[in-house]
């Protein structure tokens, strides 16, 4: 979830491989508004307005419109309590996704966000690729802001439910210290079952997280931030009170030493760029010939 200008964001990786993730690639906001709406949002600027009943054209994998190239994204406002106090939820490309350009989308943009929603399958929980997305790339850039939703809880009986949790927690401890899992069922949740969906613990415990324990990490991350500038300082006046110390001599060479290695990396430098210029030009020369080859043989044909 990610502190933007207008509020804070929800990030949610980590899609279960179950066909219901966006299929384009881009990241799907979900902000607050006194009346639902979607617009479809293009690549040119474009926007459309989508009647609620044709979302899964839009969303989904198998919808005809999903992987459109021309759609950045879809814009979705609800007027849900949740989302009143300024936060976005933001949809990301699955973990399964095998375009790299979509991987990467939700790879950058994870940093950002002020809690990362993990979503895991209780059907199939940690598979493989979500452990390896999880230690590779989600750990070391918001492992304090982690949160692990396990869905589709209403599949499992208590018994069934209670060892898969327990699975999840016990392997995900390995990697996180005292994982934040929770068990849901949007099924539930939409039947109208609010008690049996299990959300409300999980909008508690985010709630927090974007609320006072936000402050607590903004504080942290400032303090980490005046301490790596602190010892950059103290390292450049380490550095100038070592250079003071030399004779005058020693430290001429030593500037003239720097000097000349400058020039010799701006002369490998040249020595590239004009290798690659060269490169250039007689790959052109191939693809002109190669047209004119191939347009002569069509006309001959």
């Amino acid at each position: 979830m990610d502190r933007q200008r207008r509020g804070r964001d929800a990030l949610c990786p980590g899609h279960p491989a179950d066909g219901h993730h966006s299929d384009h690639g881009g990241l799907d906001p979900v902000r607050y508004g006194d009346q639902a709406s979607a617009e479809a949002v293009f690549e040119d600027g474009r926007r459309q307005t989508l009647p609620p009943d044709r979302l899964a054209d839009w969303l989904t994998v198998a919808g005809p419109h999903a992987s459109s190239e021309s759609l950045s994204h879809v814009d979705l406002v609800l007027p849900s309590s949740f989302l009143r106090d300024s936060i976005t939820v933001v949809d990301t490309p699955g973990v399964n996704d095998i375009n790299q350009q979509h991987a990467n989308i939700t790879y950058g943009y994870v940093p950002r966000a002020d809690a990362a929603v993990f979503l895991l399958d209780a059907t199939q929980i940690l598979t493989a690729s979500e452990r390896r997305f999880l230690e590779e790339r989600i750990l070391r850039s918001c492992r304090d802001r982690l949160v692990f939703v396990v869905g589709k809880a209403d599949l499992l009986d208590e018994a069934e439910l209670q060892e898969t949790l327990d699975f999840a927690r016990r392997h995900l401890s390995g990697m996180v210290s005292a994982p934040a899992v929770f068990p849901v069922s949007a099924k539930l949740a939409l039947a109208g079952d609010w008690a049996g969906s299990r959300l409300q613990p999980l909008l508690a415990h985010l709630r927090l997280t974007m609320g006072s324990e936000r402050l607590r990490l903004l504080l942290d991350h400032a303090l980490q931030d005046a301490g790596r500038l602190s010892a950059f300082v103290r390292d450049g006046l380490a550095m100038r009170r070592r250079s003071l110390e030399l004779p005058p001599e020693e430290l001429a060479a030593r500037v003239a030493h720097a000097q000349e290695r400058l020039k010799e990396g701006r002369r490998a430098l040249d020595d590239v760029a004009n290798l690659m210029a060269s490169e250039a030009a007689a790959l052109k020369a191939r693809v002109r010939q190669d047209l004119a080859d191939f347009a002569r043989d069509f006309a001959a044909a």
